[in-house]
This record gives C-alpha cells, sequence and structure tokens, in this order.
C-alpha cells in the first residue's frame, strides 16, 4: 500500500460563489471525484478561511480561501525507471516534456510501469519529493504532445494554481472528420458517462468545460485540421467536444470515429484513415509565466511522424 499527502490551497472565484462546498473544491480538483472530495470535507481535512469545515452543504464566497490536506492511499506504488525522456525546458523548479503517442502519463491499473511519471522519477532522482511525481496535467496514452511537471513541492503548489486560474495555455491540433464550417467555441459540461463508466460525455451535472477550436486547414477528402485551444482540462475533453460538434476526431474509436465514417471516403485515402490507429489529437504548444521567475515561457514540438504523414496523405 502506498501512503501519501496530497496538499491543495486555492482561492475560489466569482463563479463559484454560493456553490456547496464539495461542488466548489471539486470543480478545483480535477483529479478527485466528487465522493472522494464529500470524505475528505467529513474528515476535516479541508480548512476554509483557516478554519476546518465539515459540511459538504457549506456555501463558498469569492475570495475564500480553501486548503485541504488529505492522506491517500494507493495500491500502486510509483517507482523510478531509466526511461529516455525528450525534454523541452528544464530547470531548478520544472521542466516540460514531449510526451509520444502510446506512452502512459502515469501509474495506473494495468500500467504500473514504464509510464513518462516513472521516466520523470528517476530523471529528478526523487521519488517522494514532489506530491504526484510533480504530474500537474495529464494526456491520454494515445495523444502525442507537451506536458509540464514539478521539481519542488512550491512549485507544484504555484502551477496547480495557475492550471486552476486559467493561466496556462495549452495549444493543440487536431483532425477532425467532416467538414468544420466555421470556428467556434464549445461550451458543454463534461462528466462521467452515466452507462459506460470508462467513458466521459456531455452531462449536465459534469464539469464545465470550455474548448474553442479555430480551422487550420480543410482537405478535400472532407476532413479539417483544427487549432485548439483548452480553457479548462477535463477528461477527454476535446475528444468528447469533438463528437458532440458531429465532427470525431480521426482514429478516435471511443468517440465516434468507426467504420461507418471511414467508408463515406474514397477508397484510394481508406488505408491510410484506417491505419491510424489512435485520436488524431496532439498537444502542440504551452504558454506560461515561470511560477518562480516569472519568466515568459513558450514551448512548442511538432507532431509526431504518423500525424504528419496522414496529413500529407490527405493533402494529396
Amino acid at each position: 500500500m502506498n501512503i501519501h499527502q496530497h496538499e491543495t490551497s486555492g482561492i475560489f472565484t466569482d463563479t463559484q460563489t454560493n456553490l456547496r462546498l464539495d461542488v466548489a473544491l471539486t470543480q478545483y480538483l480535477n483529479d478527485f471525484s466528487r465522493s472522494q472530495v464529500q470524505h475528505w470535507i467529513k474528515s476535516g481535512y479541508v480548512k476554509l478561511n483557516e478554519q476546518v469545515i465539515t459540511s459538504n452543504r457549506h456555501l463558498v464566497a469569492a475570495n475564500d480561501h480553501f486548503t485541504l490536506l488529505a492522506i491517500i492511499e494507493s495500491d500502486l506504488s510509483w517507482q523510478p525507471e531509466p526511461i529516455d525522456l525528450d525534454i523541452q525546458f528544464e530547470d531548478a523548479h520544472l521542466l516540460i516534456v514531449h510526451k509520444p503517442a502510446g506512452m502512459v502519463t502515469h501509474p495506473a491499473a494495468g500500467h504500473q510501469s514504464g509510464t513518462l511519471v516513472n521516466g520523470i522519477l528517476h530523471h529528478v532522482k526523487s521519488q517522494t519529493a514532489v506530491t504526484r511525481g510533480g504530474m500537474i496535467h495529464r494526456l491520454d496514452q494515445g495523444t502525442s504532445g507537451l506536458l509540464i511537471f514539478a521539481k519542488t513541492d512550491q512549485t507544484y503548489q504555484r502551477l496547480v494554481q495557475m492550471m486552476q486560474r486559467r493561466e496556462i495555455s495549452r495549444h493543440y491540433l487536431a483532425i477532425a472528420h467532416g467538414n468544420i464550417k466555421a470556428s467556434g467555441t464549445v461550451d458543454q459540461p463534461v462528466g462521467r458517462h452515466p452507462q459506460l463508466r470508462q467513458k466521459m460525455a456531455i452531462h449536465p451535472m459534469g464539469k464545465k468545460a470550455i474548448t474553442h477550436y479555430q480551422i487550420s486547414d480543410r482537405f478535400h477528402h472532407r476532413c479539417t485540421l483544427l487549432n485548439i485551444r483548452l480553457e479548462t482540462g477535463r477528461t477527454h475533453q476535446i475528444r468528447v467536444h469533438c463528437q458532440w460538434l458531429g465532427h470525431p476526431l480521426i482514429g478516435d474509436q471511443i468517440y465516434g470515429w468507426s467504420a461507418k465514417q471511414l467508408a463515406r471516403y474514397p477508397s484510394y485515402i481508406q488505408p491510410a484513415l484506417k491505419d491510424f490507429g489512435r485520436p488524431a489529437l496532439h498537444a502542440a504548444c504551452i504558454e506560461l509565466l515561470h511560477p518562480i521567475t516569472e519568466q515568459k515561457l513558450t514551448c512548442q514540438v511538432k507532431p509526431p511522424d504518423d500525424f504528419q504523414h496522414l496529413i500529407k496523405q490527405l493533402q494529396k
């Protein structure tokens, strides 16, 4: 059994005024369920303005300061492993890493080793110094691109707060099925699918999710290359929102891409589409002010070879 402390602090905003404490805190903590948050509140792990609050129904106000210090038990032990990393930026406080498609971000059931976090822990030569291995956000296994990791607890806390305040800009490239007519924004809440618990879905009880998309290119074969900016970062957010638009990502068999869509394309392009065995999504750019030095950081990375090859095939 792996036991560690999870410490997070932050300030509630105007949009959370008069929300129940459990609801507001769940919005703030992307990685944990509402039931887990309710357990922590009842256990006395949550302070609001330096006072312990044990009622989930307590209403919060703008500028209320909260602190969570919880004990988390996990059957998984996150172990350092020597794994080659594609580091795009590193200093004493943080690093930005390019995760290849196919690699799992962090240990979980069925993937206890060989993950990016295992490699990060080996690289920083510390297993326990930073909460959750310094992981600030995640990418799906099939998604390539940039991720930020903290190397100190101070940096971790500040990056988490910046993410919650939407001060870290994340841009993605995606190839969507169909001809999207205009750029736009999807503002639809994302939550766990009511029947299929491994999936996410548009759900009225889900967390607020906002995705901005711009058309970067249109291909002759009725595909659209999108430049996407996340305002929020919910699990599978881009994939769910693209499905909601009626334009699932190429290769995303969980969220709408199927043999039915594939059959609509000319026979000479079908092999390239069929061989792309993952969602066509790439985290291409991260922009932020360094949480310690306040230096502006901008990291960009090109899509992997299979992504670029698919674009070339669609352009022919």
